[in-house]
């Protein structure tokens, strides 16, 4: 094998190892941003469609803190005792019960929204939902929906940041091997001494 061909190995892999990297962040970012965006919102009592793309967790927020527009709503920092959440599929109307947050709550806040984790559903498929909220003593409390659990998908993206830095580095010193081998110029063999 040549220099030459050498190098545009390593160059190959150190771009690979580059991109694979920018793959893994963006892909981790993407994870973060789903358990910050609500997929569905509810004031209370109340019941709202949802679209679920697929099984799994989905964590029930209570809104501290709601900007609506130029106004900031402010809820409740309590969810009422026997207060109970739902989630039901529309073409078999099974019900699947929220699970309540036993130990202390995540929380989150961005800048249209303060809430606290209180409980999960775990839907068995995708599809449209209805998710309900019973009454609240008389008071509107505002919830919403995300999906996954935050604290596991913090871990997600902490390791995909981790393994992005690897591949990173890896991808760089590939990259340059590739083009010490390109540039460097094969020494010239020395003349034979004259015959005499």
């Amino acid at each position: 094998m040549t220099r030459r061909s050498l190098g545009f190995i390593f160059l190959g892999l150190g771009l690979a190892s580059l991109a694979g990297g920018l793959l893994l962040f963006f892909s981790g970012i993407f994870t973060l941003d789903q358990s910050l965006n609500p997929v569905a919102r509810i004031t209370s009592p109340g019941e709202v469609p949802v679209t679920i793309d697929e099984a799994g967790v989905y964590t029930l927020w209570s809104d501290k803190k709601v900007q609506a527009g130029a106004s900031s709503l402010e809820f409740w920092e309590m969810v009422p005792i026997g207060m109970s959440f739902s989630l039901i599929r529309v073409s078999d109307r099974k019900e699947f019960p929220a699970r309540l947050a036993e130990r202390s709550p995540a929380t989150v806040s961005t800048p249209d929204r303060q809430s606290f984790a209180i409980g999960t559903f775990e839907p068995d498929m995708g599809g449209p939902y209805l998710l309900k909220a019973a009454d609240s003593l008389g008071k509107n409390q505002e919830f919403s929906l995300t999906k996954g659990r935050l604290t596991r998908n913090i871990t997600q993206f902490g390791l995909h940041l981790i393994l992005t830095c690897l591949l990173g580095f890896f991808g760089v010193v590939l990259l340059a091997l590739g083009l010490v081998f390109l540039l460097l110029k094969r020494n010239a063999s020395p003349l034979a001494p004259p015959a005499a």
